[in-house]
C-alpha cells in the first residue's frame, strides 16, 4: 500500500524498464549523502529514474525521509524569483503546512522593514518581486523575505527535496547559495538534483555537504530489447514480447555473454552492436520513438540482425 507521501511523487512511466541497478544506486547515494546529482544526456530517463527511486523510498516510509518527498518540476524555470515562487507553490500544493498563513504573518511582523500593504492583505502567499513599487530595493527585499519563509518550512523536516530539470539554472549563483543555506539551517533535509551536468558548487560553502554524482547511461542490450518489446504495437502478447527478446539475444550461452553489453563494452559482438545501433544505441527516448513508428518491413529488417556473431 502506498504511503501518503508517495502520492506527491510522479509515478514512473509505463516504459520504465531496465533501471533496477540504477534505482538501487540512487537510493544508496541518497541514504548516505545529503546532495545527490543525477546526471545524463537528455532523453536517457533521469526523471523516470528519480520518480522510481522516490516512490520506492516513500512507499517504504524510510526513517531518513519521515516527512516524505517534495518533487519540484522545474523545467522552464530560468530565473531565481521564478524558482522561489515555484518552491512556494509546491509547499502550498502539498497541503502539509496548515499554518502557512500564520507563518507568513509572523515573518512579515518580524521583518525589519514594515510593509503595510502585505501586513493587512491576509493573502495565502507573500508578495514578491517588488510588485507594489517595482524598485530594485523592494525586489531584493521581497526575494530575501521569500527565501526566509521557504527555509523556515524545511527547518523541522526530514524530507527529500527533488529539483527536476534545473538545467536552465545551473549557472545561477543564487540557487547554489539557497541550497547552501538549506544545508546549514535544515539538518535533516536531503536534495536530489536532476539535470544534464553537475551543480559545480566548488565556490559555495556547503557546510560540509559534498555533491555526489550519480550518472545514468544508455540501456544494456537486453534492456534495450525489453523496452522495445514492451512498447512495440507489433508485439501484442506477453509471449510475443518474451519470444522476441529471446530470439534477438540468441542461444543461452550467447545471451549470458551479451545481454549486459553496451556499445562501449569490450567483447561486444557484431550482432549485438548492430542490434543496438538499430535501436538508438540503447537511448530510451529513441527506443520509444522507434517502437511506436516500427512498420512490418522495418521489424523484419530488425529480425534479420540475428545473424553474424563475430567480435568487434
Amino acid at each position: 500500500m502506498s504511503s501518503p507521501g508517495s502520492k506527491y511523487v510522479p509515478a514512473p512511466p509505463v516504459d520504465f524498464v531496465g533501471r533496477e541497478v540504477d534505482t538501487y544506486r540512487v537510493i544508496r547515494d541518497i541514504s548516505k549523502q545529503r546532495l545527490v546529482t543525477l546526471v545524463g544526456v537528455p532523453g536517457v530517463g533521469k526523471t523516470s529514474l528519480a520518480c522510481a527511486a522516490c516512490t520506492y523510498m516513500a512507499d517504504r516510509r524510510l526513517s531518513l525521509l519521515e516527512d516524505g518527498v517534495l518533487f519540484l518540476k522545474a523545467k522552464g524555470v530560468s530565473t531565481y524569483p521564478a524558482f522561489l515562487l515555484a518552491m512556494m507553490q509546491l509547499l502550498v500544493d502539498r497541503n502539509t503546512y496548515s499554518n502557512l498563513r500564520e507563518r507568513i504573518r509572523k515573518l512579515q511582523q518580524n521583518d525589519d522593514e514594515s510593509d503595510d500593504d502585505d501586513e493587512g492583505s491576509g493573502s495565502n502567499s507573500p508578495r514578491v518581486c517588488g510588485a507594489h513599487t517595482g524598485k530594485i530595493a523592494d525586489i531584493n527585499h521581497d526575494i530575501s523575505r521569500l527565501e526566509k519563509l521557504i527555509l523556515s518550512f524545511f527547518v523541522p523536516l526530514r524530507v527529500l527535496l527533488v529539483l527536476d530539470h534545473i538545467d536552465d539554472m545551473l549557472d545561477m549563483e543564487d540557487l547554489k547559495v539557497f541550497l547552501a543555506s538549506l544545508f546549514q539551517d535544515c539538518a535533516a533535509v536531503k536534495v536530489l538534483v536532476v539535470c544534464a551536468q553537475t551543480l559545480r558548487m566548488l565556490r559555495i560553502p556547503t557546510h560540509g555537504v559534498a555533491e555526489t554524482t550519480c550518472g545514468i547511461d544508455n540501456l544494456t542490450l537486453k534492456n534495450t530489447l525489453r523496452l522495445f518489446a514492451r512498447m512495440s504495437p507489433l508485439l501484442k502478447t506477453m509471449q510475443d514480447k518474451e519470444a522476441f527478446v529471446r530470439r534477438m539475444l540468441g542461444d543461452k550461452q550467447q545471451a549470458q555473454q551479451q545481454q549486459g553489453m553496451t556499445m562501449a563494452s569490450r567483447g561486444i559482438t557484431t550482432k549485438s552492436a548492430n542490434i543496438l545501433r538499430a535501436l538508438g544505441n540503447g537511448h530510451p527516448a529513441t527506443i520509444l520513438k522507434l517502437a511506436h513508428e516500427c512498420t512490418d518491413s522495418s521489424f523484419e529488417d530488425l529480425m534479420k540482425l540475428c545473424e553474424s556473431d563475430v567480435f568487434v
